[in-house]
């Protein structure tokens, strides 16, 4: 199963294992990786990054990310902004050109580990013991 997969390198999270081969990561301490076609989406070090056409890393612009997903082509990202209590929630087109607003999410707490999941345009965020609904692509 594992052959099909890709993943940060549980002994080396500076390395992402694809299929066919290996990449470094944008950092040495890679999380949150996600994985959907050709795209690839990381944390590292509180910033986005996703893995452009050209296999360069690029940076997208919020601060502060705790988790980042991909769906349907856009990357979303969730981060602590000023516009949310605890963590906002933003889609960004896979080059991280374009960015939609989608929603706030309450985070029991920031230190804890969190994840997005999206499908069909829903969100959701998962951190500790709750999973709370962003959004849906129609709200």
């Amino acid at each position: 199963m594992l052959a099909a997969s890709q993943y940060v390198n549980p002994a080396d999270a500076g390395i992402i294992v694809r299929q066919d081969d290996s990449i470094a990561a944008p950092c040495a301490k890679a999380r949150s990786l996600h994985a959907a076609e050709n795209a690839l989406a990381a944390v590292c070090d509180g910033t986005a990054y996703v893995l452009d056409q050209d296999a360069e890393w690029q940076a997208l612009p919020p601060t502060n990310v705790v988790a980042v997903n991909l769906d349907g082509g856009e990357v979303v990202v969730a981060h602590v902004s000023e516009q949310c209590e605890d963590v906002a929630v933003t889609r960004y087109t896979s080059a991280g050109e374009a960015a939609q607003d989608v929603g706030c999410a309450d985070v029991e707490d920031l230190d804890t580990p969190a994840a997005i999941a999206g499908s069909g345009g829903d969100i959701f965020i998962w951190s500790g013991t709750s999973t709370e609904f962003v959004a849906s692509r129609g709200t």
